[in-house]
């Protein structure tokens, strides 16, 4: 029996611990971005990482309540622990678990009147496909997903594999996304390849109509080359272009970026980086 007790002390301070260390490393980051000052973008913002995380908390809770009812509510928190923040966008958060996956908490896009639903589905068909073999190797390796509340305030999360943007990936890889008057060159190169997936997959559709094959041919790897990009990241890239087209439909292609598409980090060491969509 004492042995018993003193089991349970042990699990109940390492549940603590993990608490402590999560919960004050998310009040940090809100405390030392919120000195920083507000966004200058009024019209897409905010993007700073304690105005993203207000959008999401319960505004009648404190910072330090929101984020402990936060670890409490969160599965994938119950074994794991937040080690350090990966990055932030419009309309989430992504933090970095102790067991080598990323951790993301969202909600939708507020100016758009997007409540996050069909991102949801999204994972929650991933991680099907990840579970019942029926993916393929553009398929986002999604662990879990769900909803929580937090006070008054609904929130989203998804735990997915850890995973590199493509903007990181090139700069880390010395090909630095270059701007012309068209954009980024390899965001071109998305765009054509989304032109291409229609061509392929869907040709009456608007997007394929009227469109020269040759021409997109010619673009696609005139911007592959302007990207610096191998053949074997193109091929890579088309690949996970065609799979999003024909598993979700040409709506999931409309807003391919290269900070929503992005390198699973264990494949980047092997020369065949697999691209996945992890920000529909």
């Amino acid at each position: 029996m004492k042995l018993i007790l003193e089991n349970w002390r042990k699990y109940v301070n390492e549940q603590n611990d993990i608490l402590d260390d999560s919960a004050n490393l998310i009040i940090k980051a809100i405390r030392a971005s919120s000195e920083t000052g507000p966004s200058d973008d009024d019209d897409w913002g905010p993007y700073k990482f304690h105005e993203v995380a207000a959008r999401l908390l319960d505004p009648n809770l404190s910072t330090e309540e929101n984020t402990k009812e936060l670890i409490q509510k969160l599965p994938p928190l119950a074994k794991n622990n937040i080690t350090r923040v990966l990055g932030h966008g419009e309309q989430g958060l992504v933090f970095l678990l102790d067991n080598g996956h990323a951790l993301k908490v969202y909600k939708g896009r507020g100016r758009i009147a997007d409540d996050g639903s069909g991102e949801a589905k999204y994972y929650a068909s991933e991680k099907a496909k990840l579970f019942d073999q029926t993916g393929s190797i553009t398929t986002l390796p999604v662990y879990d997903q769900g909803e929580v509340t937090i006070g008054k305030s609904k929130i989203r999360y998804v735990e997915m594999a850890r995973f590199l943007p493509l903007r990181t990936f090139l700069e880390n890889t010395g090909r630095a996304p270059v701007t012309d008057r068209g954009g980024t060159h390899i965001g071109q190169l998305l765009i054509y390849l989304e032109k291409y997936a229609a061509m392929k997959l869907n040709p009456d559709s608007h997007a394929a109509k009227n469109k020269d094959p040759y021409q997109i041919a010619s673009q696609i790897k005139h911007r592959a080359q302007e990207s610096k990009i191998t053949t074997v990241e193109l091929e890579g890239l088309r690949g996970l272009v065609l799979n999003v087209y024909k598993q979700y439909g040409e709506e999931h292609l409309g807003d391919l970026h290269v900070d929503n598409v992005g390198v699973l980090e264990q494949s980047v060491a092997t020369g065949k980086p697999v691209f996945v969509l992890f920000d529909p």
